[in-house]
């Protein structure tokens, strides 16, 4: 990991194949979490598999498509589907991918005879009792590869693959977790740890415990923000995202000042509520911006103070670091209905 980047490796597993005619990558709920937290590398051998999955189920679909009555009650050209290059719309698939991603690849062919002895043999991560796992051993080595390129790499592993697993059991540079829920709970446990907690009692709370801590997120400014609530006081607070060292906390209660907003009836505590938050924005969660953008595209006093600095200021902030999180349609409407944020991003 470096500049406390992390990187992940996805198995095709995890990209499952969704035959969309959108997007050449499946599983876009997960892709979508890890493309805003870790750098994505995909094993050239995934690649391969996911072109092969879209053609075999486009041709599938072809073929019904021709057979179809309907092809010829709407008088669509057979000639022009017959002609239709599945290739070609896979290549542009792939070239229009909007999760960005660096793919590994296997170029150090020396390892064949290593990759006989595990199959032979009937080792991870080949099957138990037959030869069989011989793109799962491509990938294996790819990764091993990718690793002895930069010695100073750890990576995580997504796979499902329980034998793929079990390859890397020895190898300490790799962690392999099953989803990003996994991954999340790998990467946020440091916050539970002594050494951290003694820090938090030093510099926040004398009485902060590992239990005490209920939430984990990242803010507008690409820092950790952790939840802490000790049942006496609850704080937030922002931590380094490189260094892991505590920036600042508050134990001051600021949902207030959200829901205010959110319901604001008059232009007076409109400016109030942003007054307010202005000062704890760093503290606040994708929930709290969600429900403040979603508030935006139907609370009027919101939008006729769109202008004005203070609101504006504070809306384009959000709206340019957290756009990603909001939902296709309140994003959309957002964007429509204050095009003066849209156009000044």
């Amino acid at each position: 990991m470096q500049n406390g980047i992390e990187k992940v490796i996805l198995d095709t597993n995890t990209l499952k194949c969704d035959n969309s005619a959108e997007y050449f990558l499946g599983g876009r709920d997960e892709l979508e979490k890890f493309k805003n937290v870790a750098e994505i590398y995909i094993p050239e051998m995934v690649i391969e598999e996911i072109r092969a999955q879209k053609k075999q189920h486009l041709l599938s679909k072809k073929t019904s498509f021709l057979e179809n009555i309907f092809h010829k009650i709407r008088g669509i050209d057979v000639d022009e589907t017959e002609n239709f290059d599945i290739d070609t719309f896979i290549l542009k698939q792939e070239q229009e991918e909007n999760i960005p991603y660096k793919t590994i690849s296997l170029t150090d062919f020396s390892i064949l005879p290593k990759m006989q002895q595990l199959a032979l043999a009937h080792l991870p991560p080949f099957d138990e009792k037959t030869d069989k796992g011989f793109k799962d051993a491509i990938i294996y080595f790819s990764i091993l590869e990718f690793l002895n390129s930069a010695p100073e790499d750890c990576v995580y592993l997504v796979t499902k693959d329980a034998r793929l697993k079990e390859a890397f059991v020895e190898e300490k540079r790799v962690r392999v977790v099953s989803n990003f829920e996994e991954f999340q709970h790998y990467r946020t446990s440091y916050f539970k740890e002594e050494y951290f907690i003694k820090k938090l009692r030093e510099e926040v709370d004398g009485d902060i415990k590992s239990e005490h801590i209920h939430d984990v997120w990242m803010n507008i400014n690409s820092n950790w923000v952790i939840l802490i609530d000790t049942g006496v006081a609850v704080y937030h607070v922002e931590i380094d995202f490189s260094t892991r060292e505590i920036m600042g906390f508050t134990s001051e209660d600021f949902s207030q000042a959200v829901q205010e907003l959110c319901i604001s009836g008059n232009f007076r505590t409109t400016h109030a509520a942003v007054e307010t938050l202005e000062e704890f924005k760093q503290y606040l969660s994708d929930i709290d911006i969600s429900r403040l953008m979603a508030a935006a595209n139907v609370n009027d006093q919101i939008y006729w103070l769109a202008g004005d600095d203070d609101v504006k200021e504070f809306f384009l902030l959000l709206y340019k670091e957290k756009a990603h999180i909001l939902l296709d349609d309140v994003r959309e409407i957002f964007e429509e209905r204050f095009h003066i944020l849209k156009t000044a991003i």
